[in-house]
């Protein structure tokens, strides 16, 4: 079975800046807390993904100062990554079945230095997705454990070579090239999320197209000249960001799915790049923007979560002013709670990485109902 797959390198969208009138509630933040994740003894951790139990993961260093892929449950951090040995990991994606995926360090057959193997995780069992001695990366997974990811050059049935994006019907299934590049310095191109419709979206250096039931067409960039997809939910909202034809300058966009241009969610005051990494299934948006921050305006990376309703909002900061903040993912708003959960990571008062999650408590405002029909009095 062909699964319908989008990627997208020039991304299309729809304006949104308030709530309409075809909206008969609004979006409002009530709270927000940040909570450092802690490490698995070393000095630095980051959080890339979170699923709607509140698991997370990404990875942390150990005392030795080796990257090792953790998952954060229950308050407890844990090393899933044993079975990369004293090697590098990574993990960069995680479903509500608690199914990881991400990418470790094998040595190189010559023996000189690794290169990266993606894998799956699942109840303990730590596999490896992709067989045959290349590179590849795992980056995300849906709640079907359909998997999206990349390699670098040939192996098996796949006759493409240099980077690729790829589709992995399961942990076990031969990869799936999504689009071929056969010479080293053509087309790079790598996959970065995928949603539970096999809807996939990343990025391709030289052109912009989407591939649709085995058909590769061109998409339009609107006013920009070049955009990169990071995130997609499972109505087909798209989110990343795209550079201005004139200023080069990046900023966040999102894309609703539609024919029309992105969106381009701008910067916070004084700063010029901004990048959108995630969006859920109620279109809520995690990134991080630059800002002007102190009385020299000192430019650092902030933190923030979206939504037409309300804007671009700024996270809370671990430690000072001059903290540095960025927010990778973010779970679905529970709807009996009205919480969303985003995750990332902010520096601490010695500049190290901190592995953080926001809480941020959103109250859902009805602001008109709609007449009930019945008979003409």
């Amino acid at each position: 079975m062909n699964p319908r797959i989008h990627i997208c390198a020039a991304l299309l969208g729809l304006g949104m800046s308030s709530a309409s009138l075809a909206d008969f509630y609004v979006y409002e933040i009530d709270s927000m807390d940040v909570t450092d994740l802690g490490t698995l003894g070393g000095d630095e951790a980051l959080a890339l993904d979170i699923n709607d139990k509140s698991e997370i993961v990404g990875w942390s260093r150990l005392g030795l100062g080796i990257p090792h892929g953790f998952l954060y449950r229950n308050s407890t951090m844990t090393d899933i990554t044993t079975g990369a040995g004293f090697l590098a990991a990574y993990p960069h994606g995680i479903n509500n079945n608690t199914q990881i995926v991400g990418q470790y360090q094998v040595p190189r057959p010559e023996g000189s230095g690794t290169y990266p193997k993606a894998f799956y995780w699942s109840n303990g069992e730590f596999h490896v997705i992709d067989p045959f001695e290349r590179a590849s990366k795992a980056t995300s997974i849906n709640n079907f454990g359909q998997i999206a990811g990349s390699i670098h050059g040939p192996g098996g049935s796949d006759s493409c070579g240099g980077l690729h994006a790829v589709y992995w019907p399961s942990a076990y299934s031969t990869a799936v090239s999504l689009y071929c590049t056969y010479f080293e310095a053509a087309d790079a191109l790598t996959a970065a999320d995928i949603n539970d419709s096999t809807t996939i979206v990343g990025m391709v250096t030289t052109t912009s197209w989407r591939l649709s039931d085995g058909t590769i067409w061109s998409l339009p960039l609107g006013t920009l000249c070049e955009i990169i997809a990071s995130g997609v939910n499972d109505t087909g909202v798209v989110v990343g960001a795209g550079s201005g034809c004139n200023t080069g300058a990046y900023q966040a966009i999102y894309w609703s799915n539609v024919n029309a241009n992105p969106k381009v969610l701008g910067v916070m005051s004084g700063g010029d790049f901004s990048d959108a990494n995630e969006v859920n299934n109620q279109n809520f948006v995690a990134g991080y923007s630059q800002k002007a921050v102190g009385r020299l305006l000192t430019i650092k990376d902030r933190a923030f979560l979206w939504h037409a309703h309300f804007g671009m909002q700024e996270l809370p900061v671990l430690n000072g002013v001059f903290t540095e903040c960025r927010a990778k993912s973010l779970n679905n708003r529970n709807a009996s709670t009205g919480l969303v959960q985003v995750v990332g990571y902010c520096t601490n008062a010695a500049g190290k990485l901190r592995a953080v999650r926001w809480d941020v408590v959103v109250s859902k405002r009805v602001t008109y109902t709609p007449p009930v029909e019945g008979p003409i009095p």
